[in-house]
Order: structure tokens, then sequence, then C-alpha cells
């Protein structure tokens, strides 16, 4: 006997019993306060969230923002609403004719998620709202609006939500970059965004 038939033949001596298929799957019990624990655990991922009462309050607070006034370039990924600019900054929109590499100047990035999680804060983006999805990592500073309506409880219910068939490109983003790879030190901002702002409405 061969020693590759010698193996195969106690690999299948070995294996155990057939375990029947556990049926449907069910999701764990969600929180009944989706908005509260998305805030929470947005918390956790070092990220920040204010409420607003409605999209526009939600775009005025924008410029309220501290990242927002020091910013020197702005992409904005919302063409529904108008940035009103300073004199000492640069706007640029997903129409703007940006070469690629000078990406890694914006200052600023804002987005509109999708869905939001509530139990990781994780917040989905695609290439309907960010053509250019390279801005989203290479900004200094995020910020992303969301509505109330889109938090959902858990990720297999965001799931469920996802049309893959509309788009080409999309990610889940959770709170700014960050590592914990040295000395389990955890370091905030390391290689991206070094801060994220979601202002809910």
């Amino acid at each position: 006997m061969s020693s590759r038939t010698h193996i195969l033949t106690t690999l299948r001596q070995e294996q155990g019993a057939e375990v029947p298929h556990p049926g449907s799957f069910l999701a764990a019990q969600a929180s009944e306060d989706v908005l509260g624990k998305f805030q929470e655990m947005l918390r956790v991922v070092s990220g920040q969230s204010r409420l607003c009462p409605n999209r526009e309050a939600a775009w005025n607070k924008l410029h309220e923002l501290k990242v927002f006034q020091d910013a020197g370039i702005l992409f904005s990924a919302v063409p529904s609403l108008e940035l009103r600019c300073q004199a000492h900054q640069t706007y640029w929109s997903p129409a703007s004719e940006i070469a690629v590499h000078r990406y890694a100047e914006v200052d600023l990035c804002i987005l509109e998620g999708l869905w939001g999680v509530a139990e990781n804060g994780a917040i989905w983006i695609d290439n309907r709202q960010l053509p250019q999805q390279v801005v989203a990592f290479l900004t200094q500073h995020l910020v992303i609006l969301i509505s109330r309506g889109s938090l959902l409880p858990h990720m297999h219910q965001a799931y469920s939500k996802l049309d893959f068939g509309k788009w080409n490109y999309g990610c889940w983003i959770a709170g700014p970059s960050k590592t914990a790879d040295i000395e389990q030190a955890l370091v905030v901002g390391a290689h991206g965004a070094r801060s994220l702002n979601v202002l809910i409405y």
C-alpha cells in the first residue's frame, strides 16, 4: 500500500458521525434600542456621533465641526446638499476631474451611509455614493450622514438588505483607522482616517 493510499484510508476511518443540519439561522436577540446601541458601539470603535432632528440640521451641524472648519480640501459625495465653503477651502466632488494621487491631499471626506449596524457600529458605503472609493481611506477625517431609519440591529439583517447586483464595490466602515498590533496598544488614525463623525438624522 502506498503512503498516499494509507493516509487517505486512515482519514476516511477517522471521520466522525454525521451531524444533522441545524436548520434555518436564527439571529441573536437584538437590542430594542437600536439607535442607542449603534451610538454605544460607535464609541467603542473610537467614532463619534451626533443626533440631529433632520437631514438639513445634520448638514448645518457638519459646518460647525472643527474638522470641517480646519479643513483645506473638502471632498463631498453628497451632491444633493451644497457645502458652504470658507475662503481658504477647496471643494472637490465625485464629478471633479482630479488626478487619483491627489486624493491623498483631502482633509475631510463627507459621505452618506446606506445602512448602519447597531451590533458593531459599522456603516455601509458603496460606489453609488463614492465612485472614487480610495478617498475614504486617504482622507485625514471622515464625516458620514445616516438616517435613523437606516440603522439595523445586526449584520445578518444588514446583509439581507444589500443588492449585490447594483454596484461593483462596497465596504463596511466602523470608526476611524486604528491598530493595536504593536504591544497591544491602541493607536487611532494609524493608516487611514484619523477621526469619524457620524451625523444621525
